[in-house]
């Protein structure tokens, strides 16, 4: 369910209204209430308006809380990336480390390292 669906259908509940006093109300078709909340279609401009004013919401609120959770997902990918550059950095020090051996002369070193880098 989008962002307006679901504020829209929470708001109804809230309210106590159903989807028949909702559309009688705001005076617009059953079937238009009932394919929002079921993000079948998205309202448009007059429609919204009178949703809104039916449910004595504010449409310019309704339309800015939809870029919080956004921003939130945008977040989450951030942090998830930065998780795993740093869990790729760190086994990458582990298997250079482990793929260094005291005897082994500078070709060898600077191969393992290279291994371990670019894995």
């Amino acid at each position: 369910m989008n962002f307006i669906a679901k504020t829209i259908t929470e708001t109804r509940r809230v309210k106590g209204l159903t989807q028949e006093e909702l559309a009688e109300k705001a005076k617009v078709n059953l079937r238009t209430i009932q394919r929002i909340e079921n993000s079948e279609s998205d309202p448009r401009g007059t429609t919204l308006n009178f949703i809104c004013d039916a449910l004595e919401i504010d449409i310019s609120q309704l339309l800015s809380t939809e870029n919080p959770d956004v921003r939130k997902s945008i977040g989450s990918i951030i942090t998830n990336g930065v998780f795993l550059l740093i869990l790729n950095l760190l086994l990458t020090a582990i298997i250079g480390f482990l793929t260094l051996d005291t005897n082994a002369n500078i070709n060898s070193i600077f191969a393992g390292f290279l291994v371990s880098v670019l894995t």
